[in-house]
């Protein structure tokens, strides 16, 4: 049986789909992202850039990557752009230091500011693709925007003032959900949900189930029936990976690393499509031959079925395109 298609679908969209259903596809997906530093704030120069790299290398799936706080400047976080691609950039202090500082948080217009910025660096990105490939927006959790508002604060004030969080929370997730509902509208085929805050060293079970997993399905729960493909990005080591299962999504992205299950145990852990088997570290300093080879072995362990091959994380400053090129052709090469 295969995944219903349509005429319309590319056959990189029609590909995607027919992993996240877990059926065989005519070869695995694959897809690498990047941050460009240099390019974030401009509408313009980030499209292209994103869209270049990704026609550079063929991939089956482009993932938008702004800035990492753009969703917090509209609430008055100062980030000062980098004028090098090797910084990244930085939050100048903390927006929110007390807990009554959470019920100051006002909703979001779209229209304005750094969301709509980055709306439209997602609508010029979708005039050059034209629907060749399948393109996801980065939208952040709003637990994990909340602990960029606040940092390690938000701990402490979740457990001493945990109704003053709440109403922040409520804030953040209702603009974030505006923000992905628009973006799925805009013609984007789904999200790269961020869920940064996941660690068992962070959160217990239940802490995250109150402030965490109540507020990601107001988000998620928005672009069902708009969205045909949601990524969860469980970060951090140790995360909670049941939230795979548990949450309105087709596949989950994780970082690979201590107390992080791999990718043999991800396939045991959850039903939904796995979107990794890359090490960044071996792409950025391993040969060609070393990374088709860690290619090679994520694709014989699942044999071609419920894999987007894709780097557990961001692709490293420097990593060669050799190594990428080598990664696709092995890919190319895979007969299950």
């Amino acid at each position: 049986m295969t995944a219903p298609t349509s005429p319309s679908e590319s056959p990189a969209l029609r590909r995607v789909l027919a992993t996240l259903q877990g059926e065989r596809a005519d070869r695995v997906p694959f897809a690498f992202w990047r941050r460009f530093p240099e390019e974030e704030g401009d509408p313009e120069a980030l499209a292209l850039a994103t869209w270049e790299f990704a026609q550079a290398l063929g991939t089956d799936l482009i993932r938008l990557v702004p800035g990492p706080f753009y969703a917090v400047e509209d609430w008055g976080a100062e980030v000062p752009y980098p004028s090098r691609g090797d910084e990244l950039p930085v939050l100048r202090r903390p927006l929110i230091r007390e807990p009554e500082g959470w019920r100051d948080l006002l909703s979001l217009d779209l229209e304005a500011g750094a969301l709509a910025r980055e709306l439209e660096t997602l609508r010029r990105l979708l005039l050059l693709t034209r629907k060749r490939v399948p393109v996801l927006m980065t939208v952040y959790s709003p637990l994990t925007l909340a602990y960029q508002m606040a940092g390690d604060r938000l701990l402490d004030h979740l457990r001493k003032a945990p109704q003053a969080v709440h109403f922040g929370l409520a804030v953040i997730a209702e603009t974030t959900a505006r923000l992905a509902k628009r973006a799925c509208r805009l013609g984007a085929d789904g999200l790269f949900f961020v869920a940064h805050l996941t660690p068992r060293a962070h959160l217990t079970e239940a802490e995250h189930a109150a402030f965490g997993e109540h507020y990601d399905r107001v988000v998620l729960e928005a672009v069902q029936g708009v969205a045909l493909c949601t990524v969860l990005h469980l970060g951090g080591e140790g995360p909670f990976f049941h939230l795979a299962d548990r949450y309105p999504v087709q596949a989950v992205h994780w970082d690979a690393g201590n107390g992080s299950p791999s990718l043999d145990q991800a396939l045991h852990l959850t039903g939904k499509a796995l979107v990794g088997g890359l090490r960044p570290e071996t792409l950025r300093s391993g040969s060609p031959e070393e990374a088709a080879r860690e290619a090679q072995r994520a694709l014989e362990l699942t044999q071609g079925r419920r894999l987007i091959l894709a780097p557990f994380g961001d692709l490293l400053p420097g990593t060669p395109e050799a190594n990428l090129l080598a990664v696709r052709e092995a890919v190319y090469a895979f007969s299950p």
